[in-house]
């Protein structure tokens, strides 16, 4: 019997969207340093402005980690109900669906519409910001693909009422 595939999409997608908020602030954020959250609006040239960007990035990883724990209580809640799907090529295709709408919503939104940052302050910027929300619908294609592809239905297998064996008994 199929189950509602809404129990399976939703905590897997924001588990995506919070790995995408933890890959941009981890990489692009402290290992690149390539921007800040506000790099746009604020230098970071005296410790005062260091401090205030500082906290600013801090409430980001905090939000991106409450996203992720919330998604992988989901997960686990959904796991439990028998909802999940079984096969990974739809478990992943979902995560990195989710990921390529972090890309998509951060490009547009604090990007474009916003002008929080861009991806990269220096060079080429529209190149930079282009390029990171072609990433996430590049990434929403693939993961729509994983997941939905080749006339795919998210459902879960039923669980089985007792522990499977290996020797199929």
């Amino acid at each position: 019997m199929s189950r509602p595939h809404h129990w399976a999409i939703y905590p897997l997608f924001i588990a995506g969207m919070g790995l995408g908020g933890f890959f941009d602030g981890i990489v692009f954020h402290f290992a690149l340093q390539w921007h800040n959250l506000v790099s746009n609006q604020m230098a970071s040239d005296s410790a005062g402005q260091l401090e205030t960007i500082m906290r600013i990035e801090s409430t980001f990883h905090i939000s991106m980690w409450a996203v992720t724990g919330i998604a992988i209580y989901l997960i686990w809640q959904a796991g439990r109900r028998g909802y999940l799907p079984r096969r990974p090529l739809v478990f992943s295709g979902l995560l990195i669906l989710g990921w390529g709408a972090f890309n998509i919503l951060d490009g547009v939104l604090f990007h474009l519409v916003f002008q929080l940052h861009n991806v990269r302050e220096a060079g080429p910027i529209a190149f930079w910001n282009s390029l990171w929300i072609l990433w996430g619908i590049v990434f929403v294609a693939i993961g729509w693909a994983m997941a939905f592809g080749q006339g795919r239905r998210l459902r879960a297998d039923p669980i089985p009422s007792r522990p499977l064996s290996l020797n199929g008994r």
